[in-house]
């Protein structure tokens, strides 16, 4: 009906007019299919916000990246072996007190350590790190390596730092670098961590 009515009120095709009811009708149908896409794209948004009330209102809330955290920590205990433990170790000389603590923290909102997989690697030879040509540094004690799986849930933002802290009247030194094979550490950058001193290098 409505393109008869254009067919009525507009020049036909072969009139020498600039438009004519070929355009017309054109402009007509679509405006039609525009209309008829932000109908479908309204109806699927409306579905789409339905089942998320629904999926919401049977979970009884709604899940956040720390869901999926707790999530994952709960179902690992059960399933891994050893477990996942924080990442949170003393810093210390045999039989002496700690001088100071290292770990990974996340934040999002909360800070907390992260739960690692940590395992103590039987060491053939001390480990080197060289601090000049003619200067190499070894280090004896216990060495571990450790995993970390990084769960991402959405929009999830959550950061990570290293943090260092010394206790009072007590110094470390924290090297930072790369390992270039099984026992030799090429160091990147190196601190005093010292007398209360709270370190903190986003990762």
């Amino acid at each position: 009906a409505a393109v008869s009515g254009i067919n009525g009120s507009w020049p036909p095709e072969s009139s020498d007019g600039v438009l004519s009811s070929s355009e017309a009708t054109l402009s007509l149908i679509f405006g039609a299919l525009q209309d008829l896409s932000t109908q479908y794209d309204d109806s699927l948004s409306f579905i789409e916000k339905m089942m998320e009330n629904q999926l919401v209102a049977a979970i009884g809330k709604r899940l956040t990246p720390n869901d999926l955290d707790k999530f994952v920590k709960f179902h690992n205990v059960r399933l891994l072996r050893p477990t996942p433990k924080p990442f949170s170790h003393a810093i210390r000389r045999p039989d002496h007190y700690p001088v100071g603590l290292l770990s990974i923290e996340s934040h999002d909102g909360e800070t907390e350590c992260i739960h690692s997989h940590s395992r103590e690697v039987v060491a053939t030879a001390n480990l080197k790190i060289p601090l000049s040509a003619a200067t190499v540094l070894e280090l004896t004690g216990q060495q571990y390596l450790h995993g970390y799986m990084n769960h991402r849930f959405g929009n999830s933002h959550k950061s990570h730092q290293l943090v260092a802290r010394a206790r009072q009247f007590s110094s470390f030194i924290l090297v930072i670098g790369n390992m270039t094979d099984g026992s030799t550490l090429d160091p990147k950058d190196a601190i005093i961590v010292q007398n209360k001193d709270e370190l903190l290098i986003p990762l």
